[in-house]
């Protein structure tokens, strides 16, 4: 069985799976939990309220750091700002302006490979020999 949370924070769109750990929970007989039952349930119940609140906070981190990209903030400095690495917040919020440039980039390279292919040889032209003169 995998652990619902280690499964949110490995996936990048993820479907929340802890809820059905609320509905084992639920469906169980509640009415003879002892002591250790209650403490159980409700620490899964403060679990899935945390999960739920990460969860919120980084979609908000998310879209925030793709404010800062393009309002022409680089990432070393939100990567200062938010404890993460600048590789990372690269990653989650790449520079708008990259993609335009990336694709002017492959069309250059497809045009200079175009231009560097060798052309083909033209047949060379057979060449008709005279036939030596018949002798007399």
């Amino acid at each position: 069985m995998r652990i619902p949370f280690a499964v949110v924070v490995r996936d990048l769109y993820v479907r929340l799976r802890s809820a059905t750990t609320l509905t084992y929970v639920t469906m169980c007989n509640m009415d003879d939990l002892d002591d250790l039952d209650e403490r159980i349930v409700a620490a899964t119940k403060r679990r899935i309220r945390a999960e739920n609140a990460f969860l919120t906070a980084d979609a908000e981190l998310r879209e925030l750091l793709q404010e800062g990209r393009a309002a022409g903030k680089g990432p070393s400095h939100m990567a200062k700002l938010s404890g993460f690495t600048r590789e990372w917040v690269a990653k989650i919020a790449p520079d708008p302006k990259v993609a335009a440039r990336q694709g002017a980039i492959q069309r250059r390279l497809e045009r200079n490979a175009a231009a560097a292919e060798p052309k083909p040889k033209p047949k060379p032209r057979s060449v008709r020999r005279k036939k030596p003169a018949a002798e007399d």
